[in-house]
């Protein structure tokens, strides 16, 4: 993809991506933010069957790589404060190696005096699952696609069986929703 990229420097292309392939073109944004001008994602909700699209700027607002070897530890060590950025649609795509069982969580905390109060999985504040779930369980790897907002973020390796490594990166972008277009 990196070839493709640089051969078609003279274009400012756009990256349309559709439910897995939105992480690849979030990946590829991240590693191109000057060669592309927008982002596409699109995903289809099998419920309610109809497709809807979102436009996202290649450059999150909010944004955070993990680490992760232990059970019931957190990344980052510090959990990234939102307070400033409002990040409220976020992407989390992460890679599990070794570990036979793992939970992996999306987890947020509401503002307590300027510390972060308790975390619990997910948003409380306007959640919706747009892709995958919360927590993970593939032992391989897995994404997140969700909207929320809450003051502070972090991702937690719940549990996990067996010893391995899990990385993975959280983007977050402040997305008007659409009564504020």
């Amino acid at each position: 993809m990196d070839g493709i990229m640089r051969a078609l420097k003279t274009i400012i292309p756009c990256a349309l991506g559709w439910l897995i392939g939105s992480q690849i073109g979030l990946i590829l944004a991240n590693r191109h933010p000057d060669e592309l001008r927008r982002v596409e994602m699109e995903w289809r909700d099998i419920e309610s069957a109809h497709a809807q699209t979102q436009i996202v700027h290649p450059n999150p607002d909010c944004q955070f790589f993990v680490t992760i070897t232990t059970a019931g530890s957190v990344a980052p060590s510090t959990p990234f404060d939102n307070r400033q950025q409002g990040c409220n649609t976020w992407s989390f795509v992460y890679f599990s190696s070794g570990f036979s069982a793992v939970s992996v969580a999306l987890e947020t905390a509401a503002n307590n005096n300027g510390v972060a109060g308790s975390f619990s999985t997910g948003f409380p504040v306007q959640q919706s699952v747009i892709a995958g779930s919360n927590p993970a369980s593939d032992t391989t790897g897995g994404y997140l696609w969700v909207k929320g907002i809450n003051a502070w973020v972090r991702v937690k390796l719940s549990s996990a069986t067996g010893t391995g490594v899990i990385n993975g990166a959280l983007f977050g972008w402040r997305i008007p929703n659409a009564a504020g277009q």
